[in-house]
């Protein structure tokens, strides 16, 4: 037997676990016992040069990084972005509406700060788990208070009688969060051998 379930022939060993087995031919490919056959199912090991199920696994684990990327952009920027278009005044931004309404612009500078911060981390980390993490965490975090702003927003619009609107800011916000988790989503399933 070589291989742990696979001779010479290719027979399966009916005694071999289940798992990814080694080509006995010397391919380099791992093939799949299911326990009584093999399935047909084929990958090269991690890591393993020019191979392409390993081009496949990288290919589709950048496309989450760059939800991740892209979503923490979108709410570093967020802030800049008119969030409220008033008649007569134009538009404000995030820091406006703060320094409006003689608040700390605190949590602007946190939504930038934790956005730039996801990108960067997604961009520098090659680890899916990592991506995952960033992703979630500050998605999560970030869309929750992206929608209670948003939602904050509507309300203090309604009083307005018409003479305010809500500006693209806070859609951009909730996007990027969303876009983040989404990644992080897809970083979990990617990262699944096989």
């Amino acid at each position: 037997m070589e291989g742990g379930g696979v001779d010479s022939a290719g027979q399966g060993d009916p005694q071999a676990a289940p798992g990814w087995y080694p080509d006995p031919r010397g391919s380099g490919n791992l093939f799949y016992w299911d326990g009584l056959k093999w399935t047909g199912d084929v990958h090269s090991p991690p890591g393993s040069p020019g191979a392409p199920a390993s081009t496949a696994t990288s290919r589709s684990s950048g496309r989450p990084r760059k939800f991740v990327i892209g979503g923490g952009i979108a709410l570093a920027i967020s802030p800049f972005l008119p969030w409220v278009k008033v008649i007569l005044l134009g538009n404000l931004s995030l820091f406006q509406l703060f320094d409006a309404a003689g608040r700390s612009s605190g949590l602007a500078w946190a939504a930038v700060l934790a956005g730039a911060g996801a990108a960067f981390f997604a961009f520098r980390e090659r680890k899916p788990t990592t991506v995952r993490a960033v992703g979630l965490s500050i998605g999560l975090l970030g869309g929750l208070l992206a929608v209670y702003a948003l939602a904050d927003l509507r309300s203090d619009i309604r009083d307005a009688n018409g003479l305010a609107t809500i500006g693209i800011g806070p859609y951009v916000a909730v996007a990027g969060c969303v876009a983040m988790v989404a990644g992080a989503i897809m970083s979990k399933s990617s990262s699944r051998p096989g």
